[in-house]
């Protein structure tokens, strides 16, 4: 767990100096009204990272009758993930794992406009009757099996 918060401090780290290297017209530099959320997805037992994850925000108000998503790019082999330009508001958070199964967090998180809200999540990978396995898979064996008959 330590060797996954010191890589995550080494990745801000290197966020923030490429950031403050990189030269900003006067004209671009204003205040913005989204915020971010990151975090690492672990699985049940804390200590293994959830690679090729999807963190997903649902909001929790629904705004002209529908609700609003956001989706987060795969978490890296660390089970790093970060989501930006989230607007202000409460959000449901589900986990996606690299099968598409959606894991509910029974988590909401708040978010502020401008600031930054790191929150890790710990998942337990569900199996099915198969295992694992994807419906394309189990069609696979069921074809199989009916040769065989």
């Amino acid at each position: 767990m330590r060797d996954i918060r010191r890589m995550m401090t080494g990745f801000w780290v290197t966020a923030v100096c490429i950031v403050l290297a990189c030269p900003v017209p006067a004209t671009a530099q204003t205040e913005s009204l989204d915020g971010v959320l990151t975090g690492v997805v672990l699985q049940k037992d804390k200590e293994n990272p959830l690679e090729k994850a999807k963190v997903r925000l649902e909001s929790v108000k629904k705004q002209d009758n529908k609700k609003k998503v956001y989706t987060s790019q795969p978490t890296n082999e660390n089970g790093l993930y970060a989501l930006t330009g989230i607007p202000e508001g409460r959000y449901k958070v589900i986990v996606i794992t690299k099968s598409g199964r959606k894991l509910k967090t029974r988590s909401v998180v708040e978010i502020a406009a401008g600031k930054t809200l790191e929150r890790d999540f710990h998942v337990k990978a569900r199996k099915g009757f198969f295992g694992n396995c994807t419906p394309c898979g189990i069609s696979l064996v069921l074809v199989g099996l009916l040769f065989l008959l």
